[in-house]
């Protein structure tokens, strides 16, 4: 059976590939046998001259090379419980008008996909012959992230929640290889600055755009700042200067919406509570015991034993809030020490169920 998804990345490289191949292999034996008028060859002569040529092409267009590209990975926030908790025909219905919406704003800004990652989408601007590489870029997260109202007004439609979209972006030397075997391969890219995108994408809020200081330094005049932070990364030693994406101000001059407000009712509380770290989304076996102080219809602050870091990932298990003890998947966005070795945790919710976000729209009416 087809795949259901074809890589637009290869089809483009396989178009520049051909067109390229045509106008060389056509010059060159035009620019050989015309200067032979008395010479006639045969077909299969000049099949023969024309696969070696074909051969030696691919040969030296799959090589690996070193080139500077912007990367984009997308990253859609609480995907995984919004698969197991409705229809999975309507999840793959509202899953592939994301991706036709993405792939046509990341083609219109000379963007192409690498390829898709379950929820995720990984893109790339290449330096080559462009050196406005970084603001196309820029522009191309933006008009991604107000792409999302239409998507989700399509959700609504389909009886669906609302998604949200978390997007990061980096931009430097990278090698093009072709990975696999005779049975399947693929072109890519590889290195450090991959890697740094895509751990960006995961550290990022509803609606969030997180950037590189690499990437903000090419574009520091033309991009619009939120919060700067530093940061520590898995496997490297020095940390690392992350920097929120709020709009352009050089041309357009458009601002991100503010996916969710963080300053709506808060009201207090005294529930018992859990929660699981995620990382790389693998969910700890360890759960951690908590309480929960105070509660907003997009947040909560939470008391536990164990400090955690900014933009941690983490599950948690309220179960006053949900008789089958649903659960909230959210992000750390402070933590500092609260008494005799205790921290107040400050967590933005990434995904809900309509269920238990229901439950606490009540909860806070009734307190407030």
């Amino acid at each position: 059976m087809a795949t259901l998804f074809v890589d637009a990345a290869l089809l483009k490289l396989a178009n520049r590939y051909i067109e390229t191949l045509l106008q060389n292999g056509l010059k060159y034996l035009w620019n050989k046998y015309s200067a032979l008028p008395g010479k006639v060859t045969s077909p299969e002569a000049f099949q023969s001259e024309l696969h070696s040529f074909i051969s030696h092409s691919v040969a030296d267009s799959v090589r690996p090379q070193q080139r500077d590209f912007g990367i984009l990975v997308s990253d859609l926030r609480g995907f995984t419980p919004l698969m197991e908790q409705h229809p999975p025909f309507a999840v793959v219905e509202l899953l592939n008008h994301y991706y036709r919406v993405m792939i046509a704003i990341i083609d219109k800004h000379g963007g192409v996909v690498d390829k898709f990652m379950g929820d995720s989408i990984m893109a790339l601007f290449d330096s080559k012959d462009n050196p406005d590489a970084p603001q196309h870029l820029l522009n191309c997260v933006i008009d991604m992230q107000l792409a999302m109202d239409g998507v989700n007004a399509y959700a609504k439609r389909k009886g669906l929640p609302g998604i949200y979209m978390g997007i990061g972006i980096n931009y430097g030397t990278v090698i093009t290889c072709e990975l696999g075997s005779e049975i399947y391969r693929e072109l890519t890219v590889l290195g450090d600055q991959v890697n740094m995108a895509s751990r960006l994408a995961t550290y990022c809020l509803r609606g969030q755009v997180l950037m590189s200081e690499g990437l903000y330094r090419l574009l520091e005049n033309d991009v619009v700042l939120g919060h700067v932070t530093e940061m520590h990364f898995k496997g490297k030693a020095q940390s690392i200067m992350v920097y929120e994406v709020l709009g352009q101000q050089s041309t357009r001059r458009v601002k991100l919406p503010v996916r969710d407000s963080r300053k709506s009712h808060r009201v207090d509380a005294d529930l018992a509570a859990s929660y699981h770290t995620i990382e790389d989304k693998l969910v700890s076996a360890r759960g951690v015991p908590a309480q929960v102080v105070d509660l907003s219809l997009h947040g909560m602050r939470i008391v536990s034993r164990q400090q955690q870091d900014y933009l941690d990932e983490i599950r948690i298990t309220v179960p006053f809030l949900a008789a089958d003890n649903a659960e909230i998947y959210g992000k750390v966005l402070a933590c500092r020490p609260d008494g005799d070795q205790h921290f107040l945790i400050n967590v933005e919710f990434t995904y809900i169920d309509d269920g238990t976000a229901r439950a606490i729209r009540l909860f806070i009416d009734h307190h407030l």
